[in-house]
């Protein structure tokens, strides 16, 4: 029973590591004050934007996601994307605007990829910590083409 319970805080990171003996206050004095975390850098994003064809016509169902593979979010049947989501710092830069659903929402739309960093202003300041602030970009209108067969 006993293996079973340290087993069971092995698994939920508890370890058996006494820190006093590591005698740290040594290795740099800057290091004094600061207290180890866990975790990493993280900011927080707000996007704000309509996405129209050609026309202006509102298309739904388009997956916003950066380059890196993290999701935005999906415009609505207005064609308004409006979400926040966490990722990491810079990863907000350049998003990707892609057709998920196909023939559905009025024809198959090229996928489109934007740099937006001159659209994005920080609205909330960083920590000491692993936070990186708060971020947001208005694109107003995205325009999309359909793909040419």
């Amino acid at each position: 029973m006993k293996r079973f319970i340290y087993f069971l805080m092995a698994l939920l990171g508890f370890g058996a590591t006494a820190c006093d003996d590591l005698n740290l206050d040594n290795l740099n004095p800057e290091w004094d004050d600061q207290v180890a975390e866990y975790g990493c850098p993280y900011v927080n994003f707000s996007l704000k934007a309509r996405v129209a064809d050609e026309q202006g016509k509102a298309i739904a169902d388009i997956e916003v996601s950066t380059i890196q593979g993290t999701i935005v979010g999906r415009s609505d049947e207005q064609g308004y994307v409006d979400s926040t989501v966490g990722m990491f710092p810079g990863e907000y830069k350049v998003l990707q605007f892609e057709d998920v659903d196909g023939e559905l929402n009025g024809g198959e739309f090229e996928p489109l990829v934007l740099n937006i960093e001159e659209y994005v202003e920080q609205e909330e300041a960083g920590s000491d910590s692993w936070y990186g602030g708060g971020f947001r970009a208005d694109l107003k209108d995205v325009t999309m083409k359909l793909k040419q067969e």
